[in-house]
């Protein structure tokens, strides 16, 4: 049975796989558009196994999202999970414990002598990273196995770990699938929030994620 507990104690167990610096792009005409693709396939694979994560989660638990943070004409957005709800006495806060979490990661960099500037910067890019991974923590106490592979970036300065499989009992959804389901999934998790709604509440068993995530899909 998977409970809070069991997942504050647990929460960020590939922590260690989160990436650590970042190169800045450099913005030069030649170099641009290479630099952008790579932001935009990295971020979508984010995006994407996020959306699948939320509806594989959603088949057992309510789940509450927060509307993304502006708007993105390069990539998916992010949508923020508030928290997961595992019965009326139990849930987690995935906000205040990633918060938590990227904080003390703050601090440790500044102890190590890296300005609070760079600090700063440095825990805001692995807010992304570290939801799909407190979500992948949850599902891992449910039985769902992944499989991952990491990408390098230009001269070897950004080293990115994804989710290239995911096992749910005899089910293996590989990655063409996990991005064109996502996908989908992100695009409609985006329309609960019309009308400015400042929260939402996605129901145990939600019909179109199950369809989401069950439908046959055209590759």
């Amino acid at each position: 049975m998977v409970t809070s507990s069991i997942i504050k104690q647990t929460a960020f167990s590939c922590y260690r796989a989160m990436p650590r610096t970042f190169k800045t792009p450099r913005l030069c005409q030649k170099e641009k558009k290479t630099e952008l693709y790579s932001y935009k396939v990295i971020r979508d694979g984010q995006m994407c196994t996020e959306a699948l994560f939320i509806a594989l989660l959603n088949r057992t638990e309510d789940i509450i999202l927060l509307p993304p943070n502006g708007k993105t004409l390069v990539a998916l957005p992010f949508i923020p999970v508030k928290q997961v709800i595992f019965n009326e006495d139990d849930e987690i806060n995935v906000v205040e414990l990633i918060d938590r979490r990227l904080e003390e990661r703050k601090d440790d960099d500044i102890r190590k002598g890296i300005s609070e500037e760079t600090a700063e910067r440095r825990v805001k890019k692995c807010r992304i990273p570290a939801t799909v991974i407190l979500l992948g923590d949850i599902l891992l106490e449910r039985g769902v196995r992944f499989e991952t592979k990491q990408t390098r970036g230009k001269n070897d300065a950004m080293i990115v770990e994804y989710v290239d499989k995911i096992i749910v009992g005899s089910r293996v959804i590989e990655k063409m699938e996990i991005m064109k389901r996502g996908e989908s999934i992100n695009k409609y998790l985006i329309t609960c929030f019309k009308g400015g709604l400042r929260s939402y509440v996605l129901r145990k068993g939600e019909e179109k994620l199950r369809r989401l995530l069950e439908d046959e899909i055209v590759f």
